[in-house]
Order: C-alpha cells, then structure tokens, then sequence
C-alpha cells in the first residue's frame, strides 16, 4: 500500500446531540474532531494505506484530543506540528427533511491559521510520501495556510503525485482578506497547476475555477465540457472525479459520481452507479470519502477506471450511514456495499 500525507486543518466538530434540534436550541452537545483532510487520511488508513496527517494544534488538551484521534483510526501523527493559541472549530446542524444542514465556522486565529511557512519543513514532511492530498479550504482559511500551501506544492518531487478536492467554501473566503471571485479562481488555479487529480462536487468547479457544466440531463455529458476545459488548462491534471449528489431531501438523496481520464487521444469518462439514500444519519464527509476512495483505486487497482470510480461512490454511500465526519471502513465492506446495491441486509 502506499504512504500518503494529508494537509490540512482538523478542529473539534460541534453539534446537537439531538439531530432533530438546531444549535441556538440545544442543550446538550456532541463533540467530535473532524476535518476535510484527515477524514480522507482516516479513511485511507481504514483501506490499509500509510497515512500521515500534517496539521498544527494547540499543545494543550483539545490538541491531545485530536492527536489521540487520529491515532485511534492508524493515521500517522508523527509530522503534527504543536504551537499556537487556539482549536479551531465548526459547528454543525445536521438536516432533516426540508430543514437542510447548515455549518457556521470558528476558525480565525487557530493554530492552523497562522502556522507560520518557516515552521514547517516541507521536504522533510514529504520525504518518503509517494501522494500528498490537499483541499481548497486551506487557502480559504487564511492567508499564512494559503501561503504555507502553495510552499507545499511547490517542494513535491516528482516523485509525489497530488490530488487536491477544490471542496469550496464561501463562508470562509469571506474571511480572508480579498474574497473576490476573481482572487478565488486566480488562486485555485495557481494550485491546480500543481496537481494529478481534481476531485469537486457538482458546484466546485464554477465556483472555484469558473469552469460550470452544461445544460444536459445526463450527468456524464453534463461535466464532459468540464473535465475537458480542466485538462485543456491544467496540463498535468490526468485525472478529474466529480461527486454528484441530488437532494430530495436532507434525509433523501441519490448519490453518485463520475470519473475523468486523460488519455493519449483525448478523455474515457467513467459513471458510478447511483444509490437512492432515505435515510441519512450525517452527510458531511461524504465528499472526502468519495475522495479516499478514488485515491484508493488509482492507487491499489489503477488499470480499472470503472472499478475506481464504483468504489469511490460505494464510499461515499456508506458514509452517509454514520455519524461524525470519518468513513472508516475496510475494503470489503464497501465492495459489499456496491454488490448488495445498498440492500442493508444483515451479515452473519
């Protein structure tokens, strides 16, 4: 298997301990450490991979918390920096019918957010990693974590394979010093330059690059335009995977995705199957598992395209099974997943 790094910020998650009560009402609350990258990295290391997760936190209680975490699900803490002042956190309103879940950050100040670049030795943090995974969230958190990013991107080897999700948040570049559109899709672009793999939802790609799908009802014909207009702009983007979701309700979702390859003669796109989900327990992650499992199949059955692809949205659906941000699951697991269709049925 292979050894991967994850780059990001990880934060306490705060949340109704009743899913059926929004945070101004609740009294009681549930208390979880969560975050894009180390959710990817989590998830990587359930499927048997080497997962390093490079992040900073506060050399105090809520970091051990943290540390301890990843710890407890085989990722590899060794290159967590500590330093700063606070945790960063968000809290969550997980949906409920027509009520949709809803996130409010409090990230400003966080020992991620201003982890200065000549803390942290990149070359050294990337020195036996053959994929370093980032997120466009990072950028979005400050100026400095932008900053210490694009170092990051810049000292990969060739060696090193990176696969970014462009996983955009308008809340958060509203905070940063010029959240413009303009300034976003100049910066994101700049990281994408750098990159092997895209991943993005159905809105990522327009709302961080300006590349928006076109008008057809088949998914795979929709995005054909965007993964065309990404390889034609990023020349080391190989591959571009895109998590589709639709939204009956917050509860009730299809889920599904696609995969982009470039080849010598142009592009192969690949379709998931779709999962009809009535009854969801927690959605948020479910990106990052569709992230970890295209990572994983490029990684462990890379001649397979369609396998790859399958697998990553089998991911993402049993990540809407569960609560919290991480989807650790074993391999067989998720192909079960995939050949029960999502039955449910009981194993014994």
């Amino acid at each position: 298997m292979a050894t991967i790094a994850t780059f990001g910020e990880t934060m306490l998650r705060i949340s109704p301990w009743d899913t059926a009560e929004r945070v101004v009402h609740a009294r009681q609350y549930r208390v979880e450490p969560g975050g894009s990258e180390s959710n990817v990295a989590i998830a990587l290391a359930a499927l048997g991979h080497h997962a390093y997760h490079i992040t900073r936190l506060p050399a105090d209680e809520l970091g051990d918390l943290v540390v301890a975490h990843l710890r407890s699900y085989g990722v590899d803490v060794n290159r967590v920096a500590r330093g700063g002042e606070r945790i960063g956190s968000y809290w969550t309103e997980t949906g409920l019918g027509t009520r949709a879940s809803t996130v409010l950050y409090d990230r400003a100040g966080s020992s991620f957010a201003t982890w200065a670049a000549a803390e942290l030795d990149w070359r050294g943090a990337l020195a036996d990693v053959s994929w370093l995974h980032v997120s466009g969230i990072t950028p979005a958190v400050s100026e400095t974590a932008a900053d210490l990013q694009k170092r990051g991107l810049n000292a990969v080897g060739t060696h090193v394979s990176v696969s970014m999700d462009l996983n955009y948040r308008s809340t958060l570049w509203r905070n940063v010093e010029d959240g413009r559109t303009a300034h976003v899709r100049e910066v994101m672009s700049a990281y994408c330059e750098r990159c092997d793999v895209l991943l993005g939802n159905e809105s990522d790609f327009g709302d961080s690059l300006g590349i928006t799908p076109g008008e057809s009802s088949n998914p795979a014909e929709r995005y054909r335009g965007v993964a065309e207009e990404v390889f034609s702009r990023f020349a080391r983007v190989r591959t571009v995977a895109v998590s589709l979701r639709q939204s009956h309700s917050a509860t009730d979702n299809g889920w599904s995705g696609l995969l982009f390859m470039r080849t010598t003669s142009g592009m192969d796109t690949f379709q998931g199957p779709t999962f009809r989900l009535d009854s969801i327990a927690d959605r948020v992650g479910a990106g990052d598992a569709f992230a970890a499992g295209v990572l994983h199949g490029l990684l462990s059955f890379p001649e397979a395209a369609q396998q790859v692809v399958d697998f990553a949205v089998s991911l993402g659906a049993l990540k809407h099974s569960v609560r919290g941000d991480m989807a650790a699951f074993p391999e067989a697991a998720v192909w079960h997943a995939l050949q029960t269709e999502g039955a449910g049925r009981i194993q014994r």
